[in-house]
């Protein structure tokens, strides 16, 4: 069992680590452990562990050369009962809030890794995405005090963790700024949801703004979606969305995401702008990538993501109706917000629809009248 003042090393992101298993002896005081079940459709198991005291070496962030002396980590299990918990969070702080006793109830880092660990199950079980084998499956989060407000990603090398042969490892990174400062919790279920999307969804672009790369603003609006869906749905908490409530997350949703899906789904895509650079090229994309996260199955969506095989949206757009075209048949599910509306579906030009009327069919979109909550779509035999 891990203790308190433990290595660095014992903790390193290495895919051959063992994950101490929180259910082989008691839990230490000064070592807080929580098991959750997945809750994304796949026989998962999350595990947080949340070291109350300072490490024996604080850690060096790669950027800005900060101290962090606490630490907490997320695991997984994946296969079958039995088999190791595999490493895939390391969230570094720079303080405690601890209790007496120390609790679970009293410390942003744990909240934080908690929602990380949810937002994987729904990668990896919604998307079929798990972290990159070039960063060993992690992802590295430092939650700072200073910096300017906000969140940043990057891809870095850190000096100050090595492998065997001593040589810089690359690693994933996500720093959120003056988190002491983050007043509301939507903020910080926002900043977590923007730059894990950064981390792990495909990247689109450069664009000229507001942001270089758009996967920020995609995972942003489609993790929240999700978490607001499942905890209205009563399979999640607030905890597990760092004391986000349903209101918080419905005022976010119709202010950033519902028209977006009406406006996509209302106009379809416009390609013109989707091969371009500008601002208003980057919120067609985002408007493209969050109407199809709602309307196609999870892991429609998720193949789609998969091959688009550049950094361009136009490749994206193809890369939709391609991953449509390759399941003989689905369900397309029309989101509240386009009741009665008709709407653009990526189904391709032969394709039959159970559920709605065809108005028109154009460069693989079909302009439709629905009848239905859900939509049948049946692919041609081959």
């Amino acid at each position: 069992m891990i203790t308190s003042l433990v290595a660095w090393k014992v903790l390193a992101l290495a895919t051959s680590q063992e994950a101490p298993n929180p259910q082989e002896e008691e839990t230490p005081r000064d070592f807080l452990s929580a098991e959750m079940p997945g809750i994304a459709g796949m026989p998962t198991t999350l595990t947080l562990q949340h070291f109350v005291f300072p490490m024996a070496e604080p850690k060096t962030s790669p950027k800005h050369l900060w101290k962090f002396p606490f630490v907490t980590a997320g695991f997984v299990k994946t296969s079958k009962e039995g088999e190791n918990f595999s490493p895939r969070f390391r969230v570094f702080a720079q303080s405690r809030r601890v209790p007496d006793p120390p609790l679970m109830h009293d410390d942003v880092a744990q909240w934080s890794t908690r929602m990380f660990l949810r937002l994987w199950d729904y990668n990896f079980a919604r998307l079929r995405i798990d972290h990159s084998e070039r960063f060993r499956r992690g992802v590295d989060v430092y939650l700072c005090f200073a910096g300017d407000a906000g969140g940043e990603h990057l891809f870095d090398v850190d000096t100050f963790d090595t492998d065997a042969s001593g040589n810089p490892k690359r690693v994933n990174t996500i720093y959120i700024y003056q988190v002491h400062r983050i007043a509301a919790p939507i903020q910080l279920s926002r900043e977590i949801a923007h730059e894990y999307g950064h981390a792990i969804l495909p990247a689109i672009g450069p664009y000229e703004g507001p942001e270089d790369w758009a996967n920020g603003e995609v995972g942003e609006r489609l993790y929240l979606q999700w978490l607001r869906d499942d905890l209205v749905a009563g399979k999640l908490s607030t905890d597990d969305m760092v004391h986000t409530d349903v209101a918080a997350l419905n005022e976010y949703l119709a202010k950033n995401v519902h028209p977006l899906v009406v406006s996509m789904g209302t106009k379809g895509p416009n390609r013109e702008l989707l091969g371009g650079k500008s601002k208003e090229s980057f919120y067609e994309y985002v408007a493209l990538t969050t109407y199809v996260g709602q309307i196609l199955p999870s892991r429609v969506f998720g193949r789609s993501l998969m091959l688009t095989g550049s950094q361009k949206a136009m490749d994206y757009e193809k890369a939709i109706r391609d991953a449509v075209a390759e399941v003989p048949s689905l369900e397309i599910t029309v989101p509240a917000v386009l009741k009665g509306k008709s709407i653009y579906l990526p189904v391709g030009e032969k394709a039959k629809l159970a559920g709605a009327k065809v108005l028109s069919r154009s460069n693989g979109w079909a302009k439709v009248q629905p009848s239905a909550a859900k939509i049948k779509v049946t692919q041609p035999e081959s």
